[in-house]
């Protein structure tokens, strides 16, 4: 498990380097499997989310708040990451499948179909026997959704990432 949670962070580190942006105070962007605005700082996640379960360094400067949520009927953990301004830079939602490869690409594919007919069809991506990968560039932001998986461990992220000021 915890090699799988490290290859998370990596993908999570990676695709966050690459569209990184932060603090748009008014956006049409939205995460489906969050209410948190755009706008919010870390002190206003603790009335919107609860006591975090975990935090860490964000990529961004400022910390990462980590959250159980239930999406699309499965449980995973959502990721708000905070720039050293306490702006709300990107939000992530990974699901781990222990090795459910059927459950992995039902939920990729589910994901996908959504932003797909939400934004049209994505700028960026990969396929290949061992990764799945999309991204969609807006107006507001990047989403990233990439699948993983291994013989033992399978995983799905999708990340909001807002443009910069």
């Amino acid at each position: 498990m915890k090699f799988l949670k490290k290859i998370c962070m990596i993908i999570c580190m990676n695709v966050a380097l690459l569209f990184a942006g932060c603090g748009a105070k008014e956006t049409a962007f939205t995460c489906p499997f969050s209410s948190v605005e755009w706008s919010a700082t870390p002190s206003d996640l603790n009335g919107a989310c609860g006591e975090s379960a975990y935090t860490y360094d964000s990529l961004y400067g400022g910390l990462t708040y980590t959250y159980e949520v239930t999406y699309l009927s499965e449980t995973g953990t959502a990721k708000y990451m905070f720039d050293d301004k306490e702006r709300l830079c990107s939000i992530a939602w990974t699901y781990n499948s222990t090795g459910d490869v059927e459950g992995m690409n039902r939920v990729y594919e589910k994901i996908y179909e959504d932003i797909k007919k939400a934004y049209g069809e994505p700028k960026g991506g990969n396929e290949n026997t061992t990764n799945t990968a999309a991204t969609w560039e807006t107006g507001s932001g990047t989403i990233a959704i990439i699948s993983m998986y291994t013989e033992s461990n399978s995983a799905v992220q999708v990340q909001y990432t807002v443009n910069a000021d």
